[in-house]
């Protein structure tokens, strides 16, 4: 009986032994935990940085420097279907921008992906001469490429008035 009673306060402390284990792997040091919330953060600021910058090149009409964004396999999606890198830049660069600025972003990190969302307003003149309004809501995946954020994808709906 006593190598019974032994044996099973054995196990009951290995497994506690485990168990402890287990949560400290779970739980990482207060020093850790701050360098990856910094990391999240500096992600997050670098990538609302260069939304920003994006659309002051849009507002430019440097869509060379846009295109510089974009993965080459990048596609982006709208009302009016999925088009790919080359052609989302032929359709943007036959309109002249007068107006652009984003706002209300948000990113999520993934490691190296991330989803900023956000609002798009802006003027536009397309090669017609006719002015449009925009104002638009998108959602941008960004991924690092070599080194380098790039968005990979896009996808934009006309915003309505509540």
């Amino acid at each position: 009986m006593k190598k019974i009673v032994m044996a099973v306060a054995l196990v009951m402390m290995l497994a506690l032994a485990v168990s402890a284990q287990e949560a400290a792997k779970e739980k990482p040091d207060a020093k850790t935990h701050a360098a990856k919330m910094g990391a999240a953060g500096d992600v997050s600021k670098t990538l609302q940085d260069m939304e920003t910058k994006m659309a002051e090149d849009m507002k430019a009409n440097n869509w060379t420097a846009v295109g510089e964004m974009l993965d080459n396999k990048f596609v982006a999606v709208d009302e009016s279907g999925v088009t790919d890198k080359a052609g989302w830049l032929k359709m943007m660069g036959g309109m002249k921008m007068s107006e652009a600025a984003v706002s209300d972003m948000k990113v999520e990190p993934f490691g190296d992906t991330a989803i900023v969302t956000g609002k798009f307003k802006g003027k536009a003149t397309d090669a017609a001469g006719k002015e449009t309004n925009v104002d638009v809501n998108w959602m941008d995946t960004w991924k690092k490429v070599g080194g380098k954020w790039k968005v990979i994808a896009s996808s934009g709906a006309n915003a309505k008035a509540m």
